[in-house]
């Protein structure tokens, strides 16, 4: 006999919620995306595979993922350190078609603390015509 942990009322720990068929449900993120493989979205899992197909044909290179890229420095102000400001691309890579670096991010939702770090991160690369800025929806 198959005891349904729904039908019990057991309380799950870490406030984890169970499926009708009794098993655990997975986890959404807090703007509703899905993980897949790894990736913090189903549209970023995609892209990745896209971008990885374009560098085995040679029309990108040096692709890499997760890339930290620092806004503003760390510093000290009335004897408190304040962290720095870090922008966290999902891609970076050569074009090398366009001949340029790309710095890409993958969105489904735009916080504002996003807006505010793409803003910052357009102020650092704006002088630099080897540097692009990508936006995926």
């Amino acid at each position: 006999m198959y005891l349904n942990p729904k039908k019990l009322k057991i309380n799950l720990p870490n406030g984890k919620k169970l499926n009708n068929d009794g098993s655990v449900a997975k986890k959404r993120s807090k703007y509703g995306a899905v993980k897949k493989n790894g990736y913090d979205s189903v549209k970023e899992s995609d892209r990745a595979n896209e971008l990885f197909l374009k560098e085995k044909a040679g029309l990108i290179s040096n692709l890499k993922e997760q890339v930290p890229i620092e806004l503003e420095p760390e510093f000290e102000y009335l004897g408190k350190k304040y962290k720095a400001i870090v922008y966290v691309a999902d891609f970076t890579y050569y074009d090398n078609v366009e001949k340029v670096s790309i710095i890409e991010d993958v969105k489904g939702f735009k916080t504002q603390v996003y807006m505010l770090k793409k803003k910052l991160l357009f102020k650092k690369i704006k002088d630099n015509p080897n540097l692009k800025f990508i936006e995926k929806y």
